[in-house]
């Protein structure tokens, strides 16, 4: 009986295996053309900012309640770390040129936002099965690096990120990108790209703001 059975299985192993690597090929196909579209559009987000300006309560969102984990491997729900802080700067990055462009804004306004006490996370999204693979190796590498009273702040999230992503009006995965949170987790300033005095006082300009309105609660 399992004789007879054995061609049939052999049939539809093939069909499935066919099958499987057309989705993967049809996958790398449709990554392949993002990239090169990320990668021309990165070139004019290189040269300014795009900045949200300051979004009111009524008009933002919530961010996405999703579950990461940070470098000590404790989960994270980011929506519960916003209640910890008057306001919280999400630094959002998948590829390692975002995460440079983002340390560019820190740069500039790093004394300001501490003055502010705004709380950051910094947040790695890992979309593809190559980034998933290695993030275990990434993250060692990040815990020797950064020191160990950080850790819970560097968390990284192995699934899309289209729903992030749709909270900035943009989809290219090669910038940095900042959300400012509320308490609410809501999304009151976003910005991205390379950044310059003026984008950097927005996002100051807009902390401060978010900042001022916790203490009236």
């Amino acid at each position: 009986m399992w004789r007879t059975l054995r061609p049939v299985d052999r049939i539809y192993s093939v069909r499935w295996m066919s099958s499987s690597r057309d989705r993967v090929k049809a996958q790398a196909e449709e990554i392949m053309k993002r990239e090169f579209r990320d990668l021309y559009d990165a070139k004019y987000a290189k040269k300014r900012a795009t900045v949200s300006g300051l979004i009111a309560k009524e008009d933002s969102t919530v961010f996405p309640r999703i579950k990461t984990t940070s470098l000590s491997t404790k989960r994270i729900v980011i929506q519960d770390e916003a209640k910890k802080a008057r306001a919280t700067l999400i630094e959002l990055s998948f590829r390692m040129s975002g995460a440079n462009q983002n340390k560019q804004w820190i740069d500039m306004c790093e004394k300001s936002l501490r003055e502010l006490k705004v709380q950051s996370l910094y947040l790695t999204v890992n979309e593809t099965f190559l980034f998933r693979a290695l993030s275990g190796f990434i993250q060692s590498t990040q815990r020797r690096k950064i020191p160990l009273r950080d850790h819970d702040s560097y968390i990284v999230f192995n699934s899309p990120g289209d729903k992030i992503l749709s909270l900035t009006q943009n989809s290219n995965r090669l910038v940095g990108y900042l959300l400012l949170l509320d308490r609410e987790a809501r999304v009151r300033w976003y910005g991205y790209g390379a950044p310059d005095e003026s984008s950097v006082r927005s996002l100051e300009e807009a902390a401060r703001a978010v900042v001022d309105e916790s203490k009236t609660f």
